[in-house]
């Protein structure tokens, strides 16, 4: 091998100079053609003999993970390409989509988009992905203790929300038994698991991370323990309810935050409303939980306590304060107490999001509904009739500027919450209306329209 190197070198220099490298051939290379033949040798043997060596340490990857989703259908592949890599869509409103296509029963090929580790929004159907990419996969079999060590984190904290939901017991039992082999984020994250279909039977378990190492996984099974009503907030609680008045107006007890002078404070009572529960906050006022929903003065002063509600309060808890935050100026503060109420809690409470926050507050509560609000409810929206007169007035050149803005921004929400058959009708009335079924601001909408839900 080295003389056909150091043959090669020789024939290269011969070429440099403009010579004849015939005499510098290995012996039965035949250049009866002359030089363009012994060329054609030359580059063929140093192609074949000479491949660069692999680096050390240098290892294949593994297959791409299987998701639990179907892929979307081919024929739909394009349209969702050119949505995603239009302008104006940035991470965000990318991981919104992702939740719609989730809603619907699918997942995005990888060849058109892969979902990066700090985009957010991204459903967590997509977490095997992310375990590949940071190197971290394996093939993922049925999750038992046999298996345990074989599945990487993502995977396993996917399949046991599965099997949370399926068979709660073996899934607290997997939590229990192997959560103290991993590190405090592991722990954390098996916690978490058990808040799905959270009941009375996980209290022992619960109560058992109670005494863990980490602050933040004692943090969270208190959390669980709370909304079960069985956790004590000590002086915290007193601490934290020292920031409210409790008055009196019109024989009507009303429950409001002091004013906060400095950012200090407001940050202690943040870090308090972290710890805290419901009950023990109650108590502290000298109020039940009952009353203390319907005492609270809902502004914008009420994060705090909207927080402690989602985080600790009961479904009945939930939902009351929700209903009410509805009647608020202050519709947007729902997220966090929307994520913990049931679909039929949510759907009754819809529309008068819609009729009160539109569009956009009623996109930026309720990804869970992405995909699924039909027709009658979204009428409720005030902003329906007037993106179908944005879309007459591009007609006009002295508003067409304003409209086709106005349009790129409200057709987003829209486009995201709207069911299949409410996808269409808009559709066919925005281009009744004027506006170009090639109209990039149209073209969320008219992917919705085309994509059918899945059945399980």
């Amino acid at each position: 091998m080295d003389d056909l190197a150091a043959a090669l070198d020789a024939m290269k220099a011969r070429w440099m100079v403009g010579g004849s490298a015939a005499a510098a051939a290995p012996a039965g290379w035949d250049g009866g053609d002359g030089d363009a033949t012994l060329l054609a040798i030359a580059c063929q043997a140093e192609a074949v003999a000479f491949r660069p060596a692999a680096p050390t340490g240098l290892a294949a990857s593994p297959p791409l993970p299987r998701l639990t989703l179907p892929t979307l259908p081919d024929g739909l592949r394009g349209a969702f390409r050119r949505l995603v890599s239009a302008k104006g869509i940035r991470s965000p409103e990318r991981g919104a989509i992702l939740t719609l296509l989730a809603n619907r029963g699918y997942s995005v090929h990888p060849a058109d988009l892969m979902p990066a580790e700090g985009d957010p929004g991204v459903p967590a159907v997509y977490a095997p992905w992310r375990a590949w990419s940071a190197g971290t996969t394996a093939p993922a079999d049925a999750l038992t203790d046999a298996t345990w060590d074989d599945v990487p984190p993502a995977e396993r904290r996917a399949a046991l929300a599965a099997l949370r939901r399926s068979d709660p017991a073996e899934a607290r039992r997997l939590v229990t038994a192997h959560a103290g082999k991993e590190a405090a984020d592991g722990r954390l994250a098996l916690v978490s698991i058990l808040e799905t279909g959270l009941r009375a039977e996980d209290k022992p378990a619960l109560e058992a991370f109670l005494a863990d190492r980490s602050g933040k996984v004692r943090t969270v099974a208190e959390t669980l323990l709370a909304r079960l009503g069985a956790v004590s907030d000590g002086e915290a609680a007193g601490e934290l309810a020292a920031f409210y008045a409790v008055e009196t107006r019109d024989r009507r007890v009303l429950v409001r935050s002091r004013t906060l002078k400095t950012t200090a404070q407001r940050q202690r009572r943040w870090g308090l409303a972290e710890r805290v529960t419901l009950t023990g906050f109650a108590k502290a006022l000298g109020l039940g939980v009952a009353e203390l929903v319907d005492a609270f003065v809902i502004d914008d002063t009420a994060v705090d306590f909207i927080a402690i509600v989602a985080r600790t309060g009961d479904h009945a808890s939930v939902a009351a304060l929700a209903e009410r935050a509805l009647a608020s100026t202050a519709p947007r503060l729902l997220a966090p107490l929307f994520d913990r109420l049931g679909d039929d809690a949510r759907s009754a409470l819809l529309p008068a999001l819609l009729a009160a926050g539109g569009l956009d507050v009623a996109a930026e509560v309720c990804r869970a509904d992405f995909g699924s609000v039909p027709a009658g409810t979204l009428r409720r929206a005030p902003e329906i009739a007037q993106l179908i007169q944005a879309a007459k007035d591009l007609m006009d050149p002295k508003a067409a500027q304003t409209a086709s803005i106005r349009l790129a921004t409200g057709l987003l929400p829209l486009g995201l919450l709207a069911d299949q058959d409410a996808a269409r009708r808009l559709v066919l009335a925005f281009t009744d209306a004027s506006l170009s079924p090639s109209d990039p601001s149209l073209a969320l909408l008219a992917f919705n329209a085309r994509l059918p839900r899945r059945d399980p």
